[in-house]
């Protein structure tokens, strides 16, 4: 049939026939959605195409053990490194501060029960038009929903908290040096599961590292007595 077309006419059909492929491919892929971001984002959000490989039964450890895990020397962009970012994690934590995330996802930051200056930082995210299934994503919601629900809505600025809580999630390497990161930056993303024994706000007070308030000091006031004549 194409043979008794034009030659001009043949070109046409043959560009739109290959314009209508792509536009059909990009509707079947789950992550042409404008939610769809990309790079490690994907990974921080179980929205990769990795996210099958994660076991999502949670393994017992603590955050001591978590900051001394090895970090690999170089991060790939979209893939993940096991068996850390395959695996679920879940330890008991001192809940320390949230705040709102772009994308309105959610960072909070934690520290080991007994020591407050070791902390890490861990991520409510929302789907990211990616590959997720609906149970993981149902797990999202539900994380975030009781941490809302335990804490309250978090905003823009940093909001100090006090608190307990069990949390369970993906194994996650974020950028070091960023303030309360983890030394080798593992973090927990995005977080599957959490229950806080007790979650409030707190006024921001000066602290030491062992989180105990620190006392406020006074310049000390001198005495001279009176000078008198003798």
């Amino acid at each position: 049939m194409t043979a008794r077309l034009h030659p001009m006419a043949r070109r046409a059909l043959f560009v739109a026939l290959a314009v209508a492929g792509v536009v059909l491919v990009v509707i079947s892929d789950p992550r042409s959605s404008a939610s769809y971001c990309g790079g490690r984002t994907e990974v921080e959000t179980l929205s990769d195409h990795d996210q099958s490989k994660v076991d999502l039964a949670p393994v017992a450890t603590g955050i001591d053990r978590l900051r001394g895990v090895h970090r690999p020397h170089l991060i790939q962009f979209s893939d993940r490194h096991r068996p850390v970012e395959t695996t679920t994690f879940s330890f008991r934590a001192r809940l320390l501060a949230m705040k709102l995330r772009p994308r309105k996802g959610i960072a909070v930051v934690v520290a080991r029960p007994s020591a407050r200056h070791e902390t890490m930082i861990i991520g409510f995210e929302r789907p990211c038009g990616g590959w997720q299934t609906k149970k993981e994503t149902n797990l999202m919601k539900r994380a975030r929903s009781q941490l809302v629900a335990a804490c309250g809505q978090p905003a823009r600025k940093r909001a100090p908290l006090a608190g307990v809580a069990e949390i369970s999630g993906v194994g996650f390497f974020g950028p070091r040096g960023r303030a309360d990161a983890a030394p080798n930056g593992i973090e927990l993303h995005p977080v599957l599961s959490f229950k806080a024994s007790s979650c409030h706000r707190r006024r921001s007070v000066p602290s030491d590292a062992s989180g105990k308030k620190t006392a406020r000091r006074s310049r000390a006031k001198t005495y001279a007595p009176p000078s008198g004549r003798s």
